[in-house]
C-alpha cells in the first residue's frame, strides 16, 4: 500500500528480521506518515520508505517500509505540523540542564545527551550523519564521566577525564569542571 502524508498507521514490524528480530516497545503504536522518499527526493511518487512521526511525543523515524506499518486511517496533513510542535516543546524541556539534572539516566533523550555533549565542547558524529548508533557509542563513552558529575563525584570525575590519552583532556577537565559547578552550585577547580 502505498501511504500519503498525514495517514496514520500502525507500526506492525521491526527493521530487523529473522535471528536478529528483537522485540521493540513501538510495535502496536500509531504513527503519522511525515514522507516518502520518493516523494521528497525522488520523482514524486511514494516509494523508497517513510519518515514517520510518533503520534506519542512526535519524534521522527526513517526507512520504514509499507510492509512494516499497518494503515489505520487518513488522518490529515496537518497533524505532521501538529506533531512537530509538540516534539519541539518535548525537546525543549529536554534540553533544559535543571531538567536533565532531575531525571539524569543512561537512557536520556537525544537532545539531552546532546545539550550535555555541547556543555563539554564535544560534537557527536550523529549530528553530521543522523545515525543513532555514533551518539549510543559517544555516550556510552562519556556516560562514566557524566554519572559521577551528576553523583556529585567531584575528584573521581577529574580522575576519570584525566586518564588515558584524550587529544582533548585539558578542554574536558575545564568543561566537565564548569559544568559541575554549574549544576551543583559550587565553584570547584582542578587540582584543589
Amino acid at each position: 500500500m502505498e501511504f500519503k502524508p498525514g495517514n496514520i498507521v500502525k507500526m506492525i514490524d521491526t527493521y530487523w528480521h529473522g535471528s536478529l528480530n528483537e522485540s521493540r516497545k513501538d510495535i502496536g503504536k500509531l504513527f503519522v506518515i511525515e514522507y516518502s522518499y520518493g516523494e521528497k527526493y525522488g520523482n514524486g511518487k511514494c516509494y523508497g520508505g517513510y519518515s514517520i512521526l510518533s503520534m506519542e511525543n512526535g519524534s521522527s523515524s526513517s526507512w520504514w517500509d509499507d510492509s512494516q506499518l499497518e494503515f489505520v486511517e487518513d488522518g490529515n496533513i496537518d497533524l505532521i505540523d501538529e506533531l512537530k510542535r509538540k516534539y519541539e516543546e518535548i525537546a525543549n524541556q529536554a534540553k533544559d540542564i535543571k531538567w536533565i539534572k532531575e531525571h539524569f539516566s543512561k537512557n536520556l533523550p537525544t537532545d539531552s545527551i546532546l545539550t550535555l555533549f555541547h556543555k563539554i565542547g564535544y560534537n557527536s558524529a550523529f549530528e553530521q550523519n543522523g545515525e543513532f548508533y555514533c551518539l549510543t557509542m559517544d555516550w556510552l563513552s562519556f556516560y562514566p564521566a557524566f554519572l559521577l558529575l551528576f553523583g556529585k563525584e567531584f575528584d573521581l570525575m577529574i580522575k576519570l577525564l584525566d586518564g588515558g590519552n584524550r587529544k582533548d583532556r585539558d578542554k574536558y577537565l575545564r568543561n566537565f569542571t564548569a559544568l559541575y559547578n554549574e549544576i551543583h552550585g559550587t565553584d570547584k577547580k582542578v587540582g584543589e
